[in-house]
């Protein structure tokens, strides 16, 4: 019984990490991902999408991503390096409604 005890936080450990593994949607490289130049409009870079035809990552002096995992920069989850700014060279790439 005191051996049980003594396992107790490695058995603890190792449920929670079934459950992380269990829970946690994968990533593919074929989910869309959005970026914005005003933050008021969003645009789709989907697998279509092309960096340099379509949009630029440029560098920047502030803390922004180029691209988000969702249309929001407070709540979207950041793809790539940090400070990068998103251009946008094709005005006719798919916008978030």
């Amino acid at each position: 019984m005191n051996n049980l005890k003594k396992r107790i936080p490695l058995l603890t450990f190792v449920l929670a990490a079934v459950f992380a593994f269990a829970f946690t949607q994968p990533k593919t490289s074929s989910m869309d991902v959005f970026g914005t130049e005003d933050e008021i409009t969003w645009y789709i870079i989907d697998e279509d999408a092309t960096l340099g035809v379509d949009y630029r990552c440029d560098q920047s002096i502030e803390p922004i991503h180029c691209l988000y995992e969702a249309p929001d920069r407070t709540t979207g989850n950041p793809v790539g390096p940090i400070e990068r700014e998103f251009v946008l060279l094709n005005p006719n790439l798919p916008t978030v409604d």
